[in-house]
């Protein structure tokens, strides 16, 4: 018995060893599932659970004025309530040209725990909430970083943590300690996050979130924000009507609810609102009682951004990330010098067009231009004039001749390719079938350089013109079509391209550039191409600035190239057009802009044509130019009359007695990022009436002209601001009364209206054939005094004076810079730099005062009293009069004072 109860006991422990194991095993299992699930559930739950409508949240849809509603169907302007409901949107006919079907509320992201703090600013965290995914590949977790890099410098940007999205390659100030006394401050809301900027002082919100409609998908994504006023200027690159955008509560004017698509095309002008060349997402407000701020989109990818009368704005980008960046001035130049990257001078030049390629061929000459460098050094260069040849990026795909640009290309892997990152993408361009240079790579760009740097040891130009560099392509995609894929054919276009087609016009995105494809790039490509021409010519000839023109352009490419405005008609229309554009491109950055002077397309009717080139006469780069097929249209063309060209020349010789007050104003673009042609609202915002004028320029803050713009008109209706003004051509002040007013004045077909603001100083010098030559020429100074009952009544201004043609002049000291203030009883000019010195340098001949109240008895010029002929008073208007000394001679270079005496 006690042998059986020890064998059924041995029994027992094994049953219970048994079950010991089995339990083991269940608790392993469930703790292998527990991790499992404890990894696929939050993988679920944050990428899956869009699927579930259970888990959606209820639209908010509450009452709203029409011009708060953000449209959730832009993919279709004319959707039905059941797309729209279907979609998870919001859903009201709409009366106007709002959405019927528009965002709802809670669309977008909570902030997920609280605010980190960085050594610039501070980080969020957001989670999507839970509504329908609309586009496919949503991102649900986004990082804020909020950057408060200077006291009037803000960058707040959006991006996914988890993976690296494609940003523009451009160059952009960083910062490693926090603003201590930002003029700004941000505000925000959880659920949903919301922000909201404001300007500290007036507290007053520049940019806030809470209309709704966040959204953050990889090909998709939107933001919509209330601005402070309807002064809204810039978006580009189009042609736009007017350069405020106008927006109406009234639904009545095309600016209204417009969509302005931005991706860099080549595209004929004369569609308003299409895309073109360049790509700027950027645009400034002036705030309604004077401030102005800039906001910039740091973002390359296909976009579109509407306005609406609330005003707001929403922007649809198809990739990358949102990296806004907020510049509060306070005024318009403020901004301008934030927010301004630019550093080019100008010079006068002839342009050689494709005519003197062979055969089209990049980096060749046509038999008929062997002897161009003769041409070149030995006319033009002797006489003062320089050359700029036109430089296409298609390099021709030699399959019938062996064309060594390519064959080096090849070698070095240099061209953009096929999706399988080898195959070489071809186009068509001039020349036939070409290979596009990836300047996106070292290699593309060293290939480029050396090709640049060979083509000058036959050809000694002075600058490059660059066209076709959107890239342009004559066959829509590629020779063999694009494929049908997610970059070819997106989750979504921007509304207004042509056809709703990426590739229209150009080469297909999923094309293969070195840092990603070229759906990512494709707006930074004339950007890169203009930076690689302006190394490879300075490669080529070390010792010139050279001079670099595009027609596509970024953010950022004023740094290294001017730019003009394309292909435009020979009308009235475009005319005014062109100023509008010239304006524009002061805003984003390019002072050194223009446009085809006449027209490119179309004749080019006499009247018409002189009145461009009294405009033309204020562009920063002034050029006349048009399609081989047209009629002449140069100022000395047989067609025109001997009064058109005596009233051209006469603007031109205008132009160039201007020119040290020009390149003073490109000295100061250089160095503080300012504007060189300006609107009247950049000059003056604080006054009302010049928001939307668009019909007159300055340069800088002294000179104002009111060109004539509309056909059969001898009279003008300019607007005057609150400051004194002086008729250039006669000296005479306007009468107070005229004043923040407009008024009528007179225009005669051989005269353009020009005004110089009292309490400003401008340098001129007489004119030549080139600049070369009118350097050597004698120089003056105009003194228009301001209206001693309103200031103080000084005038300053300043000179700055270089070699003219060598680069970093200002960086290394090699240049003059002199200071002018004045009153009506002293003159103190300051040479506060002399680091250039000349057997040549001009002097300062004659003195011209505008403004002078009383009779003058002596004058001293650094303690030497004028000769009594020396001294010229004339009376004008008002009880004013304009005082003259002549031959007094002095050197720019030098310290001067002159003391002036009355009875």
């Amino acid at each position: 018995m006690a042998d059986g109860q020890r064998k059924s006991s041995n029994q027992y422990s094994k049953d219970d060893e048994d079950k010991n194991r089995t339990w083991v095993w269940v608790v392993t299992l469930v703790l292998l599932f527990g991790m499992f699930c404890g990894i696929l559930i939050p993988f679920v739950l944050e990428y899956s659970a869009p699927y579930f409508s259970w888990r959606w949240e209820d639209p908010v849809c509450p009452v709203m004025m029409e011009e708060e509603k953000i449209d959730c169907y832009p993919e279709d302007p004319t959707p039905n309530w059941y797309k729209c409901l279907k979609r998870g949107c919001c859903w009201r006919q709409s009366t106007t040209r709002a959405p019927s079907c528009f965002m709802a509320l809670n669309t977008g992201y909570n902030l997920e725990g609280e605010p980190r703090k960085t050594v610039s600013g501070y980080q969020f965290d957001l989670f999507r909430r839970i509504t329908p995914r609309v586009y496919g590949g949503e991102i649900w977790r986004l990082r804020l970083d909020i950057e408060m890099q200077t006291n009037e410098r803000l960058r707040v940007k959006f991006y996914d943590p988890g993976w690296k999205r494609y940003e523009p390659p451009i160059t952009l100030p960083l910062t490693t300690t926090i603003a201590q006394f930002p003029v700004y401050a941000v505000d925000y809301t959880k659920e949903p996050f919301t922000l909201q900027i404001k300007r500290r002082v007036t507290d007053q919100v520049v940019f806030n979130t809470s209309l709704g409609g966040f959204y953050f998908a990889d090909q998709y994504i939107t933001m919509s924000a209330r601005l402070p006023s309807e002064n809204i200027y810039g978006l580009g690159e189009h042609r736009h009507d007017n350069f405020q955008h106008m927006l109406d509560k009234t639904q009545k004017n095309l600016d209204t609810w417009h969509v302005w698509a931005m991706f860099a095309r080549n595209a004929f002008p004369d569609d308003l609102g299409q895309n073109l060349y360049g790509q700027f997402p950027y645009y400034m407000v002036v705030e309604n009682d004077g401030n102005a701020h800039g906001v910039l989109l740091v973002n390359s990818n296909a976009m579109e951004a509407t306005l609406t009368p609330l005003p707001s704005i929403t922007y649809r980008t198809t990739g990358g990330v949102l990296d806004f960046w907020f510049f509060f001035g306070p005024t318009p130049e403020n901004v301008a010098e934030q927010y301004g990257v630019v550093n080019v001078l100008y010079t006068d030049a002839q342009f050689a067009d494709n005519d003197y390629l062979d055969q089209h061929l990049e980096f060749t000459l046509a038999s008929q231009f062997s002897n161009l460098n003769d041409y070149v050094e030995n006319i033009l260069h002797r006489y003062g004039y320089h050359a700029v040849l036109v430089f296409n990026p298609g390099i021709a795909v030699d399959a019938y001749i062996q064309y060594e640009p390519y064959q080096e290309g090849i070698r070095l892997n240099a061209f953009i390719t096929r999706p399988d990152n080898e195959t070489v993408l071809e186009g068509e361009s001039w020349p036939g079938w070409v290979a596009y240079p990836d300047f996106d790579s070292s290699a593309g760009q060293a290939f480029y350089k050396d090709e640049v740097k060979k083509f000058y040891s036959l050809v000694k130009f002075d600058g490059m013109w660059l066209k076709s560099n959107e890239p342009d392509n004559f066959r829509h995609g590629a020779r063999y079509s694009c494929w049908r894929n997610d970059w070819n054919y997106p989750v979504y276009v921007p509304r207004y391209m042509h056809d709703r087609r990426m590739w229209d016009r150009t080469i297909c995105m999923d094309s293969t550039q070195s840092s990603d494809r070229h759906y990512n790039l494709h707006s930074m490509y004339g950007h890169q191409m203009a930076v690689t021409a302006h190394d490879a010519y300075r490669d080529a000839e070390p010792g010139k600035r050279g001079i670099i023109i595009t027609r596509s352009a970024f953010p950022g490419t004023g740094a290294y190239a001017g730019h003009w405005l394309g292909d435009n008609m020979a009308t009235w229309a475009d005319l005014h057009h062109s100023l509008i554009g010239v304006l524009e491109f002061g805003l984003f950055g390019i002072p050194y802009v223009g446009a085809n002077i006449c027209g490119y397309f179309g004749e080019a009717y006499e009247q018409m044509c002189l009145r461009w080139h009294q405009l033309g006469m204020f562009y920063p780069f002034a050029r006349n130019h048009n399609v081989r097929d047209e009629l002449d249209q140069d100022p000395m063309a047989d067609r025109f009359s001997l009064d058109f060209r005596i009233a051209v020349k006469k603007a031109i010789e205008t132009r160039y007695i201007f020119l040290p007050y020009l390149y003073t104003l490109f000295h100061h673009a250089h160095v503080n990022g300012s504007t060189v042609i300006r609107s009247l609202v950049g000059q003056f915002p604080n006054d009302p009436n010049t928001w939307d004028i668009d019909r007159q320029l300055m340069w800088g803050d002294a000179i104002m002209a009111a060109p004539v713009l509309d056909v059969d008109t001898v009279k003008v209706n300019a607007y005057f601001p609150d400051v004194r003004w002086y008729d250039y051509w006669t000296g005479f002040p306007l009468a107070r009364t005229s004043q923040r007013r407009y008024v009528s004045v007179d225009a005669p077909f051989d005269h353009i209206p020009i005004y110089i603001k009292g309490g400003t100083v401008i340098p001129t010098q007489w004119f030549s054939q080139s600049t070369v030559y009118a350097r050597y020429m004698g120089m003056g100074l105009i003194i228009a005094l301001p209206d001693y009952d309103y200031s103080n009544g000084m005038a300053i201004g300043d000179l700055f004076w270089d070699d003219g043609e060598s680069r970093n002049t200002y960086e290394y000291q090699n240049d003059i810079f002199a200071r002018i203030e004045a009153t009506e009883d002293r003159i103190s000019y300051v040479a506060d730099r002399r680091g250039y010195d000349d057997p040549y340098l001009p002097i300062i001949q004659n003195i011209t005062m505008l403004g002078v109240r009383k009779d003058v008895w002596q004058v001293f010029v650094d303690h030497q009293q004028l000769q009594p002929w020396q001294v010229e008073l004339t009376d004008t208007l008002y009880n004013l009069k304009t005082m003259v000394l002549y031959n007094i001679d002095i050197a720019i270079n030098e310290d001067h004072d002159i003391d002036i005496r009355y009875i």
